[in-house]
């Protein structure tokens, strides 16, 4: 089971920054996550997930997403 559920929404935006920092969109709590943690981007062919360089990495589906390496994210 996932620590987090989101609901699937329309997102307003763009660009969503993760993180604990004042500054993002969504907001994480947990003490693990870096300020600025990671980034969704919406584009012409879907979303893609960026990690932003934190110190204990972001994941998808189990899977470490490659710092500096855009992640296409599907359903």
């Amino acid at each position: 089971m996932s620590r987090f559920e989101i609901d699937k929404q329309p997102l307003a935006v763009r660009t969503v920054v993760i993180g604990r920092g004042a500054g993002c969109a969504l907001r994480l709590r947990d003490p693990v996550a870096a300020e600025q943690h990671c980034r969704i981007d919406s584009t012409a062919g879907g979303f893609v997930l960026h990690d932003l360089d934190s110190p204990t990495g972001t994941f998808c589906n189990g899977r470490r997403v490659p710092n500096g390496k855009p992640t296409p994210l599907a359903d």
